[in-house]
C-alpha cells in the first residue's frame, strides 16, 4: 500500500511539473481563449479585420457573424442599397461585407495574440492593424522590449 501511494505521489508531481514547466495540459479550445487580438479575413480580397475582445474569442466572432448574416441577407432596391453604402455599423467588418459585398472567411478567423491587460491589449491590437495594413513597416526600435516581452506570452497551444 505504502508503495502505491509513493507511486501516486511521484506521478502526480510528474504531471504538476510537466503542468507548469512545459504547459503541457493548459492546452485550451481557440473559441474559449480570451483576453485576445484576433484577425478575421475576407474572402473575396486580402483585406483583414483585427480587434480585441477580453471575452470569449468563439462567442465575438459569433456576434460579429450574427450582425454581418443579418446586414448582408436584407433584399435591397436600389435606393436602399445606395444608403446602406453609407451606414456605419458596429464594426468595420459589418461595413466591408456590407459596402464590397464580399464574404467573410469564418473558419479563418484566428487569435493572434494574448494579453490580460486591457490597455496593453489595445496597444497590441494597434500595432498589428499597423502591421498588417503597411507592407514592410518598420515599428520604432523602442517597441522591440514591448514586443519580445509580449510575444513570449502568445499563445502556441490550440487547435485550428
Amino acid at each position: 500500500m505504502a508503495q502505491l501511494v509513493a507511486a501516486l505521489i511521484t506521478v502526480h508531481g510528474l504531471l504538476s511539473f510537466l503542468s507548469d514547466v512545459c504547459g503541457l495540459f493548459d492546452h485550451q479550445e481557440k473559441e474559449d481563449l480570451t483576453e485576445c487580438v484576433y484577425k478575421v479575413p475576407c474572402v473575396n480580397c486580402d483585406k483583414t479585420y483585427i480587434s480585441e475582445t477580453g471575452r470569449k474569442f468563439g462567442i465575438r466572432v459569433q456576434e460579429h457573424r450574427t450582425e454581418v448574416e443579418s446586414k448582408t441577407g436584407r433584399t435591397f432596391t436600389r435606393s436602399l442599397r445606395a444608403s446602406s453604402l453609407t451606414e456605419h455599423n458596429k464594426s468595420a467588418l459589418t461595413d466591408h461585407a456590407t459596402q464590397e459585398n464580399h464574404v467573410i472567411s469564418w473558419s479563418q478567423a484566428t487569435v493572434i495574440d494574448r494579453e490580460p491587460e486591457r490597455f496593453t491589449r489595445w496597444i497590441k491590437e494597434a500595432i498589428h492593424n499597423t502591421s498588417e495594413r503597411k507592407e514592410n513597416y518598420q515599428l520604432s526600435d523602442a517597441y522591440d522590449r514591448f514586443l519580445d516581452t509580449a510575444s513570449s506570452r502568445r499563445v502556441k497551444n490550440w487547435k485550428n
